[in-house]
């Protein structure tokens, strides 16, 4: 039974610490490789710079044969999770190159569970790890629209083309690895197996430790400036009576300081 366009699947299980995390080999020049993990919050640190992994998920392969014998082997295709408690996967799998003209091309759209459970008709995922991998399969033909200057996403089908017919159901199964669907035409898909993929961010900041300094500069000053007592200083010069020289007199009062006069009502 095929799962409904549009909807998520029912998933079930806990959140796995893991999912964000890998461990990968990594080889300076002239250096032996060594394995190390890379994270959200633990990236891999070279020379100042940074790497974190950002995004961690499943690509189904595929193996789609015409009818005249015209096949692709083993194309993967990315699947974004839709649950990353059990990593239930959405995606589309575009063949625009084996149809014999623009109007039988094909197109999948797929659901991958890493650990597949059937449950009333519908497939789900009970674990994110991949220990039952399957896929539930829509299949289309028609025309995909990939040439008309729209831009499409590559992880979904458009819409449009399927609800103004451009993009005809032809067929929908849930397959395990191994095993296949064939459309009307004679064309086979077949679930050969899948792929693991992450997602990198790379970060280089030459300019950190100046911005750093500046911080702390600008910090240090705005506390001296609330802590410290500012003090004016008044000086005024005047001539000695008698002509013997010139008197200088100093004062000082605290800004923000309130002072009054004797006998001041304040």
């Amino acid at each position: 039974m095929r799962r409904p366009r549009g909807l998520p699947g029912r998933v079930r299980g806990q959140p796995h610490r893991g999912l964000l995390h890998g461990r990968h080999r990594v080889r300076r020049p002239r250096e032996e490789p060594r394995t190390t993990t890379i994270g959200v919050n633990d990236p891999l640190r070279l020379d100042g710079d940074r790497v974190y992994t950002t995004g961690h998920g499943f690509s189904p392969t595929f193996t789609v044969t015409r009818p005249d014998g015209t096949s692709l082997d083993d194309v993967s295709v990315p699947f974004l999770p839709s649950d990353q408690a059990t990593m239930a996967s959405q995606g589309a799998l575009k063949v625009p190159d084996l149809g014999a003209d623009g109007e039988d091309q094909l197109a999948v759209e797929g659901f991958f569970a890493p650990t597949g459970l059937v449950q009333g008709g519908v497939l789900t995922s009970v674990d994110p790890r991949p220990l039952a991998p399957q896929v539930a399969l829509v299949a289309y033909q028609g025309y995909l629209g990939l040439d008309s200057g729209v831009p499409q996403s590559v992880y979904s089908l458009d819409s449009s083309q399927i609800d103004r017919g451009s993009l005809t159901e032809v067929g929908s199964a849930n397959l395990s690895v191994g095993e296949s669907m064939t459309l009307p035409d004679g064309t086979t898909i077949a679930f050969t197996g899948f792929r693991q993929f992450a997602a990198f961010q790379y970060s280089h900041d030459p300019g950190q430790l100046w911005v750093l300094g500046s911080s702390i500069a600008l910090l240090t000053g705005l506390l001296g400036m609330l802590l410290l007592r500012r003090e004016r200083v008044f000086v005024r010069a005047a001539a000695a009576s008698g002509g013997g020289g010139t008197v200088l007199t100093l004062a000082s009062i605290t800004r923000g300081a309130v002072r009054t006069l004797p006998g001041s009502p304040l």
